[in-house]
Order: structure tokens, then C-alpha cells, then sequence
């Protein structure tokens, strides 16, 4: 993708978790996005049903791509409180 940084955020809104990862990259197309081979993207889809959660991925060309995750919380189990308490869980920027 030839990215040279990656923006990785974790947080809890709404009752559910957001897993939001940016990068400076090339940007993926939707050929890519919609192309039944690419398996790792499949995988990643599979995965997040298996939970519950919402998949998405976009790309803008030149500018990097966008993989945003959300994984229902369930109401019937009790959260750690430590996450209960925090809004933003993590944040980090791999150069």
C-alpha cells in the first residue's frame, strides 16, 4: 500500500466498539474492495460476522485507505470497567 503511517483508534460509542484504522497509502480502489480473491479482505469480513460486527473499507486514491470495524457490545454482559469508564480505549500512530 506503500504507506509510511498508520493511525489505529479503538473506541466505545453507541453500545458498540469502533475499530478505526487510516493509513497514508495508495489507497484501495473498489475493484480491489468487491474483488471475490482478495481473501484476506474476505477473511476480515468473515471474522467481524462471526461477532456480530460491521466491516467496512475505502480508499481514496493517493490518500490513503480506511478499515472501520464495529463490534456490537452486549447488553446482557457486564464490560470491564475500565472500558465502561473511557471513551477513547486507544490511540496510536505507527510511523
Amino acid at each position: 500500500a506503500t504507506a509510511s503511517a498508520v493511525s489505529v483508534t479503538l473506541t466505545e460509542r453507541r453500545k458498540q466498539f469502533e475499530l478505526l484504522i487510516r493509513d497514508n497509502g495508495r489507497g484501495v480502489t473498489a475493484e480491489e474492495v468487491h474483488d471475490p480473491r482478495a481473501i484476506g479482505l474476505l477473511g476480515m469480513r468473515e471474522r467481524a460476522a462471526l461477532v456480530g460486527a460491521t466491516f467496512e473499507i475505502t480508499g481514496r486514491r493517493g490518500k490513503g485507505t480506511t478499515v472501520l470495524v464495529r463490534v456490537p457490545i452486549d447488553s446482557t454482559s457486564t464490560p470491564a470497567p475500565a472500558v465502561r469508564r473511557r471513551r477513547r480505549v486507544s490511540r496510536q500512530t505507527i510511523p
